[in-house]
């Protein structure tokens, strides 16, 4: 018979029997210690990089790393890596055109049929434009588009440090950072005291897939759960008075 190893042979039947049920008790609660956080589990993973003007654009300042689809915001259209339906119709009203809407209002700017606008400004290859309503003589309401500063765009659509998460900050300011937790990042840029920073996913938990790590988790369970039963079994046989 193979002998315990040497600091098991040492111990005695009682101290091997509580080491037994602390190992089966953590293998037992794995799955409870993993969603709390405290061993194993997949992170999210989140990155950031800077948004700059070049001239009187927006970009990254290094676009190779921000997986496509990436808009620099979702109020700045044909921005960053996403290419939008957009980016076909506003060249012509860059030109001085206007869309009409279909609608009527004497009041476009206030009025709750086009209050929820798509964008905010848009992005072509020559400057950054902002989104403005008028009414013609027969109360048609029209969009167009007129050259604004990067900066200013860049700033209207940011949000503060202060409303996002620290994941979010820390992914700014040192490029990445990972959270056990899932956490809301702002499809806009965020304003740190040094710049804009736009932040994204790049791992996401699929907590609906197996992993071999999910499968060692529940085999590790269903192991503390048969150690327990056993040890169980043992004290009913050694310690009872009539055996």
């Amino acid at each position: 018979m193979t002998s315990l190893p040497q600091p098991l042979s040492n111990l005695s039947s009682k101290r091997r029997d509580g080491l037994v049920f602390v190992i089966g008790l953590l293998l037992l609660f794995s799955p409870v210690l993993v969603t709390m956080g405290f061993v194993g589990g997949t992170d999210y993973h989140y990155e950031g990089v800077e948004v700059v003007t070049t001239g009187d654009t927006l970009t990254y300042a290094d676009e190779s790393v921000v997986p496509d689809g990436t808009p620099i915001s979702d109020e700045i259209a044909c921005s960053g890596t996403l290419l939008q339906r957009g980016c076909a119709l506003e060249p012509a009203l860059a030109d001085g055109e206007t869309l009409p809407l279909g609608i009527e209002s004497d009041n476009p700017n206030d009025d709750p049929a086009i209050a929820d606008q798509p964008y905010e400004f848009v992005q072509l290859e020559d400057a950054v434009y902002r989104t403005s309503y008028m009414t013609g003589a027969d109360n048609t309401v029209k969009v167009a588009i007129n050259s604004t500063s990067p900066n200013i765009a860049l700033h209207a659509v940011s949000v503060d440090s202060e409303e996002v998460s620290s994941t979010v900050v820390e992914a700014a300011e040192e490029g990445e950072a990972t959270s056990r937790t899932s956490v809301d990042v702002p499809e806009t840029p965020v304003h740190l005291d040094d710049g804009y920073y736009r932040v994204y996913v790049t791992q996401e938990a699929d907590e609906g897939a197996t992993s071999p790590l999910s499968l060692m988790i529940f085999f590790g369970a269903a192991l503390g759960g048969i150690l327990l039963l056993s040890l169980s079994r043992k004290l009913r046989v050694s310690y009872n008075p009539g055996r």
